[in-house]
């Protein structure tokens, strides 16, 4: 028995050659605004990890032993959860943490 990863049908359905296009596309942003030195500015780079606690959380399936990942298809209101994200900079600093909660999507 495991608890499986929600996921939606858009998160689901990404293909590895439209995550290519976003890289290039940051890229081509950076360049267009003469911003692309912000990699050598390490006070400008920085790693971020989030932990998300399910609001709605769900129940066990039965997968196979062994495997890595298990998901559930869910729709996008099912994931209702509240999120924590930490960033630490190259420069050893850390930012005050970001807690993200529910929201409405405006049209």
């Amino acid at each position: 028995m495991r608890i499986p990863e929600t996921l939606t049908d858009r998160r689901a359905n990404v293909m590895e050659e439209q995550l290519r296009n976003w890289f290039k596309e940051v890229k081509k942003h950076l360049n267009e605004e003469k911003e692309f030195e912000i990699l050598s500015c390490p006070n400008r780079l920085f790693n971020c990890d989030e932990a998300a606690f399910q609001l709605c959380p769900n129940g066990k399936v039965i997968a196979p032993r062994g495997k890595r990942n298990v998901y559930d298809l869910v729709k996008s209101f099912d994931k209702e959860s509240l999120t924590v994200s930490i960033m630490v900079h190259a420069d050893c600093a850390v930012s005050p943490p970001i807690i993200a909660f529910l929201s409405s999507r405006l049209s």
